[in-house]
């Protein structure tokens, strides 16, 4: 997992933390089947990351890849 993670990562320019927080992410989505909440009103100074269109697309293709089961 943290293989294609970190692969997905790099793709969008960004490195080992994104490659944690993307595993760290599909632990919470696979548990709970839904994403996170968001803490909206408590951090103003720091967007959540599914904002922004890059991440959401890292993600679609991490979940894409592992039920792939390969990357590509």
């Amino acid at each position: 997992m943290m293989k294609a993670s970190h692969t997905v990562a790099v793709s969008i320019g960004k490195g080992p933390y994104m490659a944690q927080k993307l595993c760290t992410l599909y632990k919470y989505v696979a548990h709970f089947r839904m994403l996170p909440p968001m803490s909206a009103g408590k951090h103003h100074a720091h967007p959540s990351l599914l904002n922004n269109e890059q991440i959401a697309q890292a993600v679609c293709q991490y979940l894409t890849v592992l039920a792939d089961g390969e990357v590509s």
